[in-house]
């Protein structure tokens, strides 16, 4: 039985509205505000004043700004996983990975509920934290050399071993978002969005087989706490290139890994996810969708610190697609609620490409030559 259908809502903030909040909680005066990509949160990266209005927990304004991220009302209500979300933080930041630290509000909380305007035209409960900016390039901006996808596997692999150090609460219990892959078998009840029968076909099919071949053996696999979106936007990059008068060099900057940013989508899942996800979405951003290079090099990066077993390495290109296909179904259903979003609307054309190039490759075929990548 599937669960319920969810609806959440998103803050629905002005610039002056967001003054008067980031003033109120943290004691900082915003001078600029920049709306970020998000699929179901309100993200922003704000310029503030060097005067800090009665913070003693903040010492020194950050030159690069802040994002504030305000999450939907029902994200909202898991208090329990934001302090396990800052749990890996700390321990990511600990082994050397760089990524966003929530600052302190007046109280010295990392997070604060607040009673703010909402999507609906009524007021909601909000959870509101402020995280120090990383400035950097994303990913999905920059051109992507061999060299980088095996540095952010190498980052994801290390970085899942360092959370092993995470605790789980006492009592606590994992709470799937919709963006979790053991709920892909959910959006079946929602391919009528799918307007091409053949797609939609398709995207059933993936579904159907990801659940009745890796569902089932769910614990069979290895499990831990993940990101669990490793994608495009998530990744941070900086240019790697040093420009000389070298007649060999071709001008094109080349570009490393820098950080890492948002465990808002965390779980304690398998750890076939989060090298899956992380290679799929390298593929997006690859010339005329490399599905053998790219993912080759993200994967031996990762299996350096994970080690997968025969068993999961072979369900690899299996998870691949059902995430491409949640990705679509996901931003199919987004954009009947925002039709502006054309954050949503990309992905789900390069998933669909992706897909069609991915899913008639022959399993053996393909996992074979990343393994010789």
């Amino acid at each position: 039985m599937s669960r319920p259908i969810i609806i959440f809502l998103k803050p629905k903030l002005d610039i002056e509205d967001i003054k008067r909040l980031v003033l109120k909680v943290y004691g900082l005066k915003v001078l600029s505000v920049e709306n970020l990509d998000s699929y179901d949160d309100k993200n922003y990266h704000i310029g503030v004043d060097e005067t800090i209005n009665g913070n003693s927990n903040i010492t020194r304004t950050d030159r690069h700004g802040y994002t504030l991220k305000i999450l939907n009302t029902v994200s909202s209500q898991k208090t329990s996983a934001i302090d396990i979300q800052h749990a890996m933080i700390d321990e990511v930041s600990r082994i050397g990975i760089k990524t966003p630290k929530p600052q302190p509000n007046l109280k010295g909380d990392n997070w604060s509920m607040e009673l703010l305007k909402s999507e609906d035209g009524g007021n909601n409960w909000f959870l509101v934290r402020l995280f120090n900016y990383l400035p950097g390039t994303l990913l999905q901006s920059v051109p992507v050399s061999m060299d980088l996808c095996y540095q952010i596997g190498d980052c994801a692999g290390k970085m899942d071993v360092a959370l092993k150090n995470v605790s789980r609460p006492n009592g606590w219990e994992c709470e799937f978002s919709h963006w979790s892959m053991e709920v892909i078998p959910e959006l079946l009840q929602h391919l009528h969005h799918i307007k091409d029968g053949d797609d939609r076909h398709l995207l059933q099919t993936v579904i159907q087989e990801f659940d009745a071949s890796v569902l089932s053996c769910y614990e069979k696999f290895q499990k831990g706490f993940i990101h669990g979106d490793m994608n495009d936007a998530n990744i941070i990059v900086t240019s790697n290139t040093v420009f000389n008068n070298n007649k060999n060099s071709t001008g094109v900057p080349d570009y490393k890994f820098e950080a890492i940013i948002d465990f808002g989508d965390f779980s304690y899942s398998l750890y076939i996810f989060e090298a899956a996800i992380t290679m799929i979405y390298t593929v997006l951003l690859t010339k005329d969708f490399d599905i053998v290079n790219a993912p080759g090099k993200i994967l031996s990066g990762y299996i350096k610190h994970i080690t997968l077993s025969d068993a999961e390495l072979r369900f690899l290109k299996l998870c691949m697609c059902a995430r491409l296909a949640q990705s679509i179904v996901r931003g199919a259903l987004s954009s009947q609620n925002d039709a502006d979003n054309t954050y949503t609307q990309n992905t789900s054309i390069t998933g669909w490409k992706a897909l069609k190039k991915l899913w008639p490759v022959s399993n053996e075929e393909i996992l074979k030559k990343w393994l010789m990548v």
